[in-house]
């Protein structure tokens, strides 16, 4: 495939259905709007659609739309983060908090992952997180991860 290319679906087959993506893409990264807004914790839905998709050959599955960072981890081969909070916003939310997740990638395989905490600002822009601040947003993603049921490291 020489361009990568987009599917929008709410229906779960159909999305999973896309296992063509695996044939003709060098990476498969899908990026969902899901969640349950001001809950920290994904719910049973997300796990088990994050499932299927590591099931049809996502290397990467990232989302957001829950207003709080959700944590990541590993679902066998994938690496699944669930939700990363607010970045540009405009009004008041559940959370300002905020951040960027970096992945490092060899070939289809995550072999590291940093996210940098950030605080959405009065301005609705992101400023990186220091000190305090920011100690808070990594503990806060600890006790997140908990609740995912996803492996601190990769399987296998």
């Amino acid at each position: 495939m020489s361009r990568p290319f987009a599917a929008e679906t709410f229906d779960p087959a159909r999305a999973t259905a896309a296992r063509s993506a695996r044939e003709q893409a060098d990476l498969v990264i899908v990026f969902m709007h899901w969640g349950v807004e001001g809950n920290s914790c994904p719910s049973g839905e997300m796990k088990t659609f994050a499932g299927r998709l590591s099931e049809a050959g996502a290397d990467i599955v990232v989302g957001t739309h829950a207003h709080r960072l959700l944590a990541g981890g590993w679902l066998g081969q994938t690496y699944v983060h669930y939700g990363l909070g607010n970045f540009l916003w405009y009004g008041n939310s559940h959370s300002t908090d905020s951040g960027v997740l970096n992945l490092l990638v060899r070939g289809r395989t995550v072999v590291d992952s940093q996210f940098v905490p950030a605080t959405v600002s009065g301005s609705g822009q992101p400023v990186p997180a220091t000190g305090v601040g920011k100690q808070r947003i990594v503990d806060k993603l600890a006790t997140a991860q908990r609740c995912t049921g996803l492996a601190a490291r990769r399987s296998g």
